[in-house]
């Protein structure tokens, strides 16, 4: 009896003690599993507030990015944010570039500038007809930047990480450019005069592009060039002030279809961080049968193509390479140097260029190469800028009727931007001069004054002549805000022996024994760009 009293005691002790202990095992539990909601929960917050603060830091670098080129640079063709052209509007002043579209990995911007001019120049041709030179006023071709509408198109390529590369993007730009005194087409008949390409980028592969658009050398030496260019050498295309007489040095950093290459093929990377960047340059002959069609300046039936051409592939063909260093700490400011090497293989037909006026056999005469060798940099400090540099071009000259012997051209350039802010922090001033000196430079065909320009036919020119050429320029331009700008504008250039004449007529009122050695322009616009 004692034994079973025992048990039962026993027996309802460890029951009581189980009871008891449920509630605590059961709290235990409870504990356990809301802490690790709340460490889920901690786990979640930072990764929403990691995923928060990206955009923000983004975005403050994107501003850092934008107020350094900004505030070194001012008119010409303004440049992108230095990252990818195509991930920003071109203008690179709107942190909220308008966007057309954004889907499946692809996104389309819309961009472009808009700039009138009014101006004055001396010493122009007399409408007349009494070579009587007189003063010209009126609208002009925007002085600073070619108006243009413009579209970015960029789609990520994420199939190509399985080949290792990486952030691959198809990039593509179209860009037209009008004149704002009429509305007209700059190049009548030709839509995307300024950009028609495509092409790929990423960080391993550069930005490989295919179409028309600027010589590599154009890109690359706008920095020294011009007063209005970048300070800098990026990926993305550059380019000098539009319609004035001193940034007629731009074509020296030419091809034999312009400023910018028809048909072309361009390579650009990256190197040492954004320190160094190598850029490579081929154009195919624009007046062939074949390739990608352009007709040239004559339009005739056989010039149906932009292929090199038939029998002669080498006629027309453009290549260059540049190689630029940036950004280098100096003195408490920052150095960026480039050096260029251009040539183009010109044939002797037509009076224009490389393009056919006459494709008959007997005008393909010959094949003149011109060539140019560009170097200069620029130095930033504190707001101020100071740009130089140095040219060096030989053109051949054969024609059809013989052989003038080589030219030979040597130009020295200064240029530079002083903020003037005593007055106002928006307020700079940009100047420049140049010099050039022709030996030996072939004249039009029939009009035994004027200069012919670089990498142009000779085919019917027939005299030569040595002069040369010097040419200033300063300007004042307000920065309403980044996206506006007004401006006064002055240009003053002077021409010595055969080079008495100018090369080249801002105002395009003609040519002519009416040209004079000495022409003074001023102007003053506004320029907004989006």
């Amino acid at each position: 009896m004692f034994q079973k009293s025992r048990r039962l005691r026993i027996a309802l002790l460890i029951g009581a003690a189980f009871a008891i202990s449920l509630p605590v095992i059961a709290h235990a539990d409870e504990l356990s599993d809301l802490k690790k909601e709340v460490q889920a929960l901690n786990a979640r917050l930072a990764k929403l507030e990691k995923e928060k603060s990206q955009p923000a830091a983004q975005e403050t670098l994107v501003r850092q990015q934008d107020a350094k080129v900004i505030a070194n640079t001012s008119a010409g063709d303004v440049p992108a944010m230095p990252k990818t052209e195509n991930s920003d509007n071109v203008a690179g002043v709107l942190q909220q570039p308008i966007m057309l579209y954004h889907g499946h990995d692809t996104s389309l911007h819309i961009y472009g500038i808009i700039e009138g001019t009014i101006s004055g120049w001396s010493n122009q041709p007399n409408a007349n007809g009494n070579g009587k030179p007189s003063w010209a006023t009126g609208f002009q071709t925007a002085w600073f930047s070619g108006n243009r509408l413009g579209f970015d198109v960029d789609h990520a390529l994420t199939s190509a990480e399985k080949f290792g590369l990486h952030d691959l993007k198809v990039i593509a730009k179209l860009e037209a450019e009008f004149e704002s005194p009429s509305g007209n087409m700059d190049t009548p008949g030709v839509l995307f005069n300024r950009d028609a390409w495509i092409g790929f980028q990423s960080p391993e592969l550069g930005k490989l592009t295919f179409g028309r658009q600027n010589t590599v050398t154009r890109d690359f030496t706008q920095t020294w060039g011009d007063p209005y260019g970048t300070p800098f050498v990026s990926l993305n295309e550059g380019g000098y002030s539009n319609v004035n007489n001193f940034k007629q040095i731009i074509f020296y950093s030419a091809s034999s279809t312009t400023t910018r290459n028809d048909s072309g093929i361009v390579w650009k990377k990256t190197f040492l961080g954004d320190h160094m960047i190598l850029g490579l340059d081929y154009s195919f002959g624009s007046q062939g049968v074949g390739g990608s069609g352009n007709g040239g300046i004559g339009n005739m039936p056989l010039l149906d193509g932009g292929g090199g051409s038939p029998g002669q592939f080498k006629v027309g063909s453009n290549q260059a390479i540049s190689l630029a260093y940036n950004n280098l700490e100096v003195g408490g400011g920052q150095l960026s140097w480039n050096v260029n090497y251009n040539r183009s293989s010109c044939g002797n037909f037509g009076d224009d260029h490389c393009d056919a006026s006459d494709p008959s056999a007997g005008n393909y005469v010959n094949q003149n190469t011109n060539q140019a060798f560009l170097t200069g940099g620029t130095y930033v400090f504190d707001g101020w800028r100071v740009g130089a540099g140095y040219i060096r071009y030989i053109a051949q000259q054969h024609t059809n009727t013989g052989n003038l012997g080589d030219r030979k051209d040597n130009v020295w350039i200064v240029d530079g931007t002083i903020p003037v802010r005593p007055i106002s922090k928006d307020l700079d001033l940009y100047w420049g001069a140049w010099e050039a000196f022709g030996h030996n430079s072939a004249l039009y065909a029939g009009n035994n004054l004027v200069v012919l320009p670089f990498f142009i036919s000779t085919a019917n020119s027939t005299k030569t002549v040595n002069g040369s050429r010097i040419n200033a320029t300063v300007s004042l331009m307000y920065h309403l805000d980044k996206q506006t700008d007004v401006y006064f504008a002055y240009d003053y250039q002077l021409g010595r022996g055969g080079w008495s004449h100018t090369l080249f007529d801002t105002q395009g009122n003609g040519g002519g024994p009416s040209l004079r050695a000495e022409t003074t322009g001023i102007g003053t616009g506004v320029r907004l760009k989006f």
